[in-house]
C-alpha cells in the first residue's frame, strides 16, 4: 500500500493518479475524503497531521509514503506514527532552495524544507528527497502581470531555472514509491 499526504493538492493529485496507472495499490489522506475527488480505486481516509490520533489508522500497511507538505507543519507526529506503523520508505517533495551541507539555509523556506530532511533522516526510515526548485505550476502566478501587459516582474532578473511540470514530479515520486532508489 502507497499513501499519499497531500493527496488533494496538484502534486499529491497527480502522485495518486501515476500509482492508480501503475496498478499499484493507493491510499489517500485528507481532511475532508467527502470532497477528495479521487479516482474510484483509490483508499481515501479521513486523516489530519495536525491531529496524530488519526494517522495510526491511515498509517496501517502501508510500506511507503509521498509527504507533500504544507509550510510549517511539524513532522515529528507523523514520523513517529510512520514508524511504529512499519513504513519502510518516505518520498519527501522538498525544495530545491536547499542548500546542501549548510546548517543555516538562505531562506526560510529552504530552512524549514532542511529541517523535515533532518527530522526524515533521523527517523531511520529509508528516505528520498524530491528537491524541486521551480514547480511550473508557479508560473500560474505570472498570468495576472501578463494580462497588464507583456513584462513579467520579478526579484531576480539574471536567475535561469528550469521549470518542471507537477506531472514529472508526480513520475519520479511514483517510480521511487515502487521501486525505491533515488
Amino acid at each position: 500500500m502507497y499513501l499519499v499526504i497531500g493527496a488533494t493538492a496538484h502534486f499529491g493529485r497527480q502522485a495518486v493518479e501515476e500509482l492508480v496507472a501503475a496498478g499499484a495499490p493507493v491510499r489517500a489522506l485528507t481532511r475532508t475524503p467527502e470532497r477528495a475527488g479521487l479516482p474510484a480505486e483509490v483508499d481515501v481516509v479521513r486523516g489530519d497531521l495536525t491531529k496524530p490520533e488519526t494517522l495510526p489508522a491511515a498509517l496501517a500497511g502501508v510500506e511507503a509514503a509521498f509527504l507533500v507538505l504544507q509550510y510549517g507543519m511539524d513532522v515529528a507526529p507523523l514520523l513517529a506514527a510512520a514508524g511504529r506503523a512499519g513504513v519502510r520508505r518516505l518520498v519527501f517533495l522538498s525544495s530545491g532552495a536547499v542548500v546542501p551541507g549548510a546548517e543555516r539555509q538562505p531562506d526560510v523556506i529552504a530552512q524549514y524544507h532542511r529541517d523535515v530532511e533532518r527530522a526524515i533522516e533521523a527517523s531511520g526510515i529509508e528516505w528520498t528527497f524530491l528537491r524541486l526548485l521551480f514547480p511550473a505550476i508557479n508560473s500560474l502566478t505570472f498570468a495576472m502581470q501578463l494580462q497588464g501587459g507583456d513584462v513579467i516582474r520579478a526579484p531576480y532578473a539574471e536567475a535561469a531555472f528550469s521549470a518542471v511540470h507537477e506531472r514529472d514530479v508526480a513520475e519520479v515520486a511514483a517510480r521511487i514509491l515502487i521501486g525505491g532508489g533515488h
